[in-house]
């Protein structure tokens, strides 16, 4: 379950007013501080980060309001992306995306840019399962079947100044408990995308099983309410003793027709013509079954190869934008055909075709094409689902047609045979035997017929039970693995945001008394809130102190459990919210350098502050200027 992709890493921010950048940053790894006086746009930087990379902002601050819109390169996981989104007080807005760096994305107006909406529908994936992919994170459906969204996972690593200190997620309206418990399982790693998959296909196959049961017994009761014998070998017994009746009837009814003293014959073309008819219109019915189920069942498997194709185009999709990103591209020196040397170019131009090759070329077509082909799946699968529904049905109705046209056959042989004559009694008997005799024959079939797709459900359902069965075990391995998976998680979460805490000092004692000695810290996700040593709540400075703990302790966890999806940045606004004093600021700002100068795996942590560390002001760890109330973030 590693995860080394699941990286997220913001380069440069752009923020436009009317076609011009008011705000021109760039961003490096590890810590970035953007820093300033109060009320100078620190906030609406973070505001504009959370929305260009996904977020869903409904109300602006007003200086922002007077933007057109923000664009920002950003890397996920191993590819490169330039992303633009459009400020307006309207929710869900779409977002463009352009494969490759923003210098080349400024100077295409059109070409290399695709818009992805907000949300997904049947013909195009939404934005977020378009960077979840990028991201290797499997999409979750919550409890209203919508799927996950980036914003849902920016609530986790957005820390702001609105949501209450002790929340652990940024505040949701119509929030759900089981969305928040699939965020944070999803980016601590311990959300399984096969697991939910399994899951799903028990509750399907239960569903199935339940269905098939229920119409068993349901016929059973019809039939044991009838009195009607439910053991196929006796009815099997029962048609086979009709059956040797019949014939022997009908060899008496032979004999007494070519008795001449019977009296004159009558032909009985006209009803063996009615027969003929009725036996060819149900021959041609079941040729054209058996002919839609054989192209169905060619159709089937050629979507099968296909689906199969189509998999193993988009692996190979996958491993050449890794190795593209990995060491590069390589221009050849030979000519693949002839093999003679190629003249030397720029790395600007295409060694074979000499054609100038744009920044991010290469890349975009890449994901285009990888995009193709997942929808190209998604609607394969669609339609292979729907056709093996239709080749079930036609399967289902083959036998009562064959059953049918073997009735049909009798009847026609019969009355091809036969020439009847004036009746006597014995005639008559004979006649009316003969038709009793084949109404329970009929009856019978019907009845076995109808015991054998009784059969049919109850191996159905005993089979769907062994696949649940099955399906369930590998459930139980999972949720065993993933389970010590949780465990360790929470207990180096705990230890690390106690160890933070252990550090909030004053003259060598801390600061808040349930600080001196903590025993333990839990997340609970369910409630949107943590607890240390089972309290919620503390002093409003204490309670951001610690909820700053929190989050920063997830990070630096998730640089050291390769099974973490937790995208390694995180973004807080105003680290000293709530009234801190300077002093604890300055040593929680300098606690987080130095942690994160120790760790050699790439992250981003961006936070503003109003009173920077004396230490930190001008350093390498600082963007853009401090801004004053003379000289604002965004510069009208």
């Amino acid at each position: 379950m590693t995860q080394s992709k699941t990286n997220l890493f913001l380069k440069r921010l752009l923020v436009y007013c009317d076609g011009r950048a008011v705000y021109d940053e760039k961003f490096h790894s590890g810590v970035n501080i953007i820093r300033g006086e109060n009320s100078t746009g620190k906030s609406t930087i973070a505001d504009c980060i959370f929305y260009v990379l996904g977020g869903d902002l409904k109300e602006w601050k007003p200086e922002a309001e007077k933007c057109d819109c923000v664009m920002a390169e950003v890397r996920f996981g191993l590819v490169t992306l330039t992303i633009k989104r459009e400020i307006a007080s309207a929710s869900a807005k779409p977002m463009q995306i352009f494969v490759g760096k923003i210098e080349a994305a400024i100077k295409s107006a059109a070409e290399g840019w695709n818009i992805f909406p907000y949300r997904h529908s049947e013909h195009k994936d939404s934005f977020s399962q378009y960077l979840f992919g990028l991201l290797g994170l499997p999409e979750i459906k919550t409890e209203s079947e919508s799927l996950l969204t980036m914003h849902q996972i920016l609530r986790m690593l957005y820390v702001d100044q609105l949501t209450p200190a002790d929340s652990l997620l940024r505040v949701e309206q119509f929030d759900q408990p089981l969305a928040r418990k699939s965020i944070v399982d999803m980016l601590f790693g311990v959300y399984d995308d096969s697991l939910y998959q399994k899951e799903m296909l028990v509750r399907e196959k239960r569903k199935q099983k339940d269905e098939l049961s229920s119409q068993y017994k349901n016929i059973v009761g019809m039939f044991k309410e009838s009195e009607v014998d439910l053991d196929v070998e006796a009815i099997e017994k029962e048609i086979a003793v009709c059956e040797s009746r019949q014939k022997q009837v009908q060899e008496e009814i032979q004999r007494l027709l070519l008795d001449n003293t019977l009296g004159a014959k009558v032909n009985s073309e006209k009803g063996s013509i009615q027969i003929q008819n009725q036996y060819l219109l149900r021959k041609k019915e079941l040729e054209i079954l058996r002919s839609k189920m054989e192209a169905l069942t060619l159709e089937c498997e050629d979507s099968q190869q296909f689906l199969s194709d189509l998999e193993r185009r988009r692996r190979a999709i996958d491993n050449s934008i890794i190795t593209n990103e990995t060491i590069g591209e390589l221009n050849p020196v030979f000519c693949p055909r002839c093999l003679s040397r190629l003249d030397s170019v720029t790395k600007d131009t295409c060694a074979l075709c000499k054609q100038t090759v744009r920044d991010g070329n290469a890349k975009s077509q890449y994901l285009r094409i990888r995009q193709e082909l997942s929808f190209q799946i998604k609607e394969s699968k669609r339609l292979l689902l729907d056709n093996e529904k239709t080749l079930f049905s036609l399967k289902a109705e083959a036998p009562r047609l064959e059953e049918g046209l073997k009735s049909l056959r009798l009847k026609l042989d019969e009355s091809v045979s036969n020439i009847k004559t004036e009746r006597d009694q014995r005639f008559d008997d004979l006649l009316i035997e003969k038709g009793n005799l084949e109404s329970k024959t009929d009856a019978l079939f019907v009845q076995r017929k109808t015991l054998q797709i009784i059969e049919r459900f109850r191996s159905k359902a005993l089979g769907l039970e062994t696949e649940i069965k099955q399906l369930n075990a590998e459930i139980s391995d999972k949720k065993q693995k993933l389970t010590e998976y949780l465990s360790e998680s929470a207990r180096m979460i705990g230890a690390t945001t106690i160890a933070f805490v252990k550090r909030d000092l004053k003259n060598g004692r801390p600061r808040e008394e349930a600080f001196f000695n903590p025993k333990e810290f839990a997340l609970v996700p369910e409630k949107n809130t943590y607890r240390l040593d089972g309290r919620n709540q503390f002093s409003a400075s204490s309670m951001t102190y610690l909820k700053n703990c929190a989050h920063f302790a997830i990070l630096f966890v998730s640089l050291e459990l390769d099974y973490f999806r937790y995208p390694r940045f995180i973004l807080n606004d105003n680290i000293e919210d709530k009234g801190m004093q300077p002093e604890r600021s300055h040593a929680f700002q300098k606690m987080i350098v130095e942690i994160s100068d120790k760790y050699k795996g790439e992250h981003q942590i961006i936070f503003t502050t109003s009173m920077i560390a004396p230490e930190l002001e001008g350093s390498k760890y600082c963007v853009g200027e401090h801004y004053t109330e003379q000289s604002k973030s965004l510069k009208f």
